[in-house]
């Protein structure tokens, strides 16, 4: 039986916004037609063909000034797209292009064409292609947080054939700081770079679950998959995507898609990049604030409040401020969109009472504490809380 990724590549369009066509397309279409011609293939894992694991010219060198971005959402994540996106434009070197990607789960086109317009305001170098996906086609892997989408991103390698390196990322990100300054981090020995994992829950969960199923854990080396600096290169080469799709079929149980399986099989390949480029706001120091970071809400979605507070906190304000920026109102305007007015009021005033002194916030950490949550560490130093909202506030 075919592997899943090659099924469902063979159903996906492309779908460029400004006009390009993804390169190699030809090729993709050839291949899978192959494929359903040959009875042996259809009952094995498929093997790649070498020209499709590899660019057509090798001799062709990518345009290093050219920063490679893909995000995957779906309709009901398009919010967290559009904020990301956006963010990675705003504070992005102006000098260099950004060539974003988006993985398509059921946009629909007329959103599609609202991302364009907004990132391309914030960016005037930045282009926009969609790839459809259908996720029914990822059903042979288990749910992430109601969906599949998060496997998208192991498609990349040949969705993507004649491109050297890719920055993904969650669409639960808000971008402070130059895209291109990780880009330039690229490191060609390695197959993928990241950052560690800064939650303790999902590391005493992970370890227990690699423990049961015999498999070496480092919780020193353990990263989390929500910023993927994939060396796609190497992937095909090395057939990766292959052997984590191998994994996730073989681990159902798996307990966070496919971070799980790439930490089992490449964690101890991986390059770690600093800690900057993915914040989990509850556990950094205040010191981290100092220079600029991308924050990433691991879970605990602005838009919805799903942290177990229900709170609206100093980070979680600044997602609001910037999604105000982009549809040109105000923070207010942005947060009544998706809540109540005494939910709003409510919930803030709630965190700025437990914040307030240093007895409340350890009664409220030891709470949270026994409920299995560990940490949070959601505020701001009043000073850098105000530069973040002026900047977000702005578009140069």
């Amino acid at each position: 039986m075919r592997p899943v990724w090659a099924h469902c590549l063979s159903l996906y369009s492309c779908r460029p916004l400004d006009g390009l066509r993804l390169s190699a397309w030809e090729d993709v279409r050839s291949f899978f037609m192959h494929v359903r011609r040959s009875p042996r293939l259809a009952r094995a894992r498929v093997s790649v063909p070498r020209h499709f694991r590899t660019p057509r010219d090798m001799n062709t060198k990518q345009n290093d000034s050219v920063v490679e971005i893909a995000l995957a959402a779906n309709d009901g994540y398009f919010d967290g797209l559009l904020v990301t996106a956006c963010s990675i434009a705003r504070f992005a070197d102006e000098r260099r292009q950004l060539a974003f990607t988006i993985l398509d789960g059921g946009i629909e086109e007329e959103k599609l064409a609202f991302l364009k317009s907004k990132v391309l305001a914030f960016h005037s170098r930045a282009t926009l292609q969609a790839i459809r996906i259908n996720e029914a086609d990822l059903s042979a892997f288990p749910l992430f947080h109601g969906n599949r989408m998060a496997y998208a991103r192991l498609l990349l390698p040949y969705l993507k054939p004649e491109t050297k390196h890719i920055i993904y990322c969650d669409v639960d990100f808000l971008w402070m700081a130059d895209i291109s300054e990780l880009w330039d981090l690229q490191d060609d020995s390695v197959p993928y770079q990241s950052t560690k994992d800064m939650v303790q829950s999902t590391i005493v969960f992970e370890r227990e679950w690699f423990c049961r199923n015999a498999i070496p854990f480092n919780a020193d080396r353990y990263f989390c998959t929500g910023l993927s600096f994939f060396n796609l290169n190497a992937f095909r080469e090395k057939g990766l995507t292959e052997s984590i799709c191998d994994f996730l079929r073989n681990h159902q149980d798996v307990l966070l898609a496919d971070q799980t399986a790439m930490n089992a099989l490449i964690g101890k390949d991986i390059g770690l990049l600093p800690q900057r480029w993915q914040i989990i706001p509850r556990y950094v120091p205040d010191s981290i604030y100092d220079t600029p970071i991308v924050l990433h809400y691991a879970g605990e979605s602005p838009w919805s409040i799903s942290n177990i507070s229900k709170m609206i906190t100093d980070t979680q304000l600044l997602w609001f401020r910037f999604d105000a920026t982009i549809r040109g109102c105000t923070t207010w305007q942005s947060l009544r969109r998706y809540y109540s007015a005494m939910r709003i009021i409510g919930s803030r005033l709630t965190f700025k009472i437990i914040m307030a002194t240093t007895v409340t916030r350890h009664l409220f950490y030891w709470f949270i504490k026994s409920l299995g949550r560990w940490k949070f560490k959601e505020t701001i130093p009043r000073k850098r809380f105000r530069e973040f909202m002026q900047q977000l506030a702005s578009n140069p």
